[in-house]
Parts: structure tokens; sequence; C-alpha cells
């Protein structure tokens, strides 16, 4: 069975794209390959499978559904990182309580997975909640994609978690139905004066797109983000 391979560096993981035909073809006298007979031997009906080739270290974090169990330490990890999300991402919205935005999250969750529109997920790192990596706006038509934000508690930064709960969000990303999301390509919206998220971005393989850009609410402003995107 023929098959094309594709490689992406999600920061210190390296992910194995796939795609086979459905069939293998009569075997007869050995010729070139060329990239068109690499696209006519790709089946448009599978989806990409991807493997995690095994980083320098094994990932530190988990990602996990938010539960109910999970309040304090998920507010707790809110509390310490309130200034960065203040400025960059907020989570709360205006006037809202801490317990109202944990209800309104674990709402969002349910909601996503019922309706297979979003995938967000809390990252642990040893007994704390590292911060949260979410696939939103899900869709399926000509393509397969959707938007990707997160955030990293604020004094765990600088240890490379971000990279690895990018890596790990990505790798479930672009697996194929049903163990993975199936999708072919993720956008990210990102201020161009959030240096550490650019770079987050880019170490993650997303690459801007020069010619898009959206304007986001952010606290109660809107405010134009360039558009960051990884594709399959």
């Amino acid at each position: 069975m023929t098959g094309t391979l594709l490689g992406v560096t999600l920061g210190k993981h390296r992910i194995n794209l796939e795609r086979r035909a459905l069939a293998p073809r009569e075997q007869g006298p050995e010729q070139p390959a060329t990239a068109r007979d690499g696209l006519i031997g790709m089946s448009p009906g599978r989806g990409v499978h991807v493997s995690d080739l095994s980083a320098t270290r094994p990932s530190r974090i988990t990602l996990r559904t938010l539960l109910e169990a999970d309040r304090e330490r998920y507010l707790e990890s809110v509390r310490v990182s309130r200034a960065a999300l203040d400025r960059w991402a907020p989570l709360h919205r205006p006037g809202e309580s801490d317990d109202d935005l944990f209800r309104r999250q674990l709402a969002l969750t349910e909601s996503g997975q019922t309706r297979a529109n979003a995938y967000r997920r809390v990252a642990w790192y040893e007994d704390r909640i590292a911060g949260g990596f979410n696939l939103t706006s899900i869709t399926r038509g000509l393509q397969y994609e959707a938007d990707v934000n997160w955030w990293v508690r604020s004094d765990l930064t600088r240890l490379g978690l971000g990279s690895e709960g990018l890596a790990l969000l990505m790798t479930v990303a672009f697996t194929a139905l049903p163990e993975g999301l199936g999708l072919n390509r993720v956008c990210a919206s990102i201020r161009p004066d959030n240096v550490w998220s650019v770079r987050l971005a880019e170490r993650g393989g997303f690459r801007r797109v020069h010619a898009e850009r959206r304007s986001v609410m952010v606290g109660g402003q809107w405010e134009t983000h360039d558009v960051y995107e990884l594709t399959v």
C-alpha cells in the first residue's frame, strides 16, 4: 500500500502525517515518483494518521476535561494569572464573579462535547492546573478547521509547558476520526504585541497569514489580531 509522508514539528514533538491509498495499484516496471503520482495515490475519503514520534522527553503535562471537582484548583490558577489574562485574553466577562466564570467554563466544555463544535481542556502539571488549551468553532465543510486559544498559569511560564500543551492539542486536532478530530487547518488569532504567544505559535509550526486579520473583542473593546495557521 502506497502513501505520502509529511512531517510537522511542534515544539519538541515531531509529528508524522501519512495519507495512504485505498488499495495497491498493479505493479509494473518501477517508475520515478512524481508529485502528480503522489496526489493520485492519496485517498480523498480517509483522514490523516498522526503519530507522535517520541519527543526528546515525555510530556510533563496532561490535557483533561474540566470537571466540577476542579473548581478550587482552576480558580486558584485563574487568580494567579488574572493580570496577564485580563491584558491578553480575559476569561472573565465584565462584572463576572469567579464562581460564575467557573460555571460558564464548565458549561462551555460540556456544550462543546455535546455539539462537537469545541474541544476544551485544562492542562495538569503535577498537582496544579497549568492553564487551558482549547479548540473552538470547529467546522466540517470543504475544510475541517477550528480556532485555537491557550493560556498558561503565570507562575509556570518559561518552563516549556505552553509548547507541550500546544503539541498535545495539535496531535488531537490532526489525528483522524474517531481517535482524533480529523482537522486539516487550525487558526490562532494573536495580538501583534503579544510576543509570548507569537513565539509559542511559531515554535509550534504556525505561520502568519499576512493577508488575513481579525477583530476580536477583548475586555469590552474590539482589537485587531494577526492570524496564524497550521495546516495539513
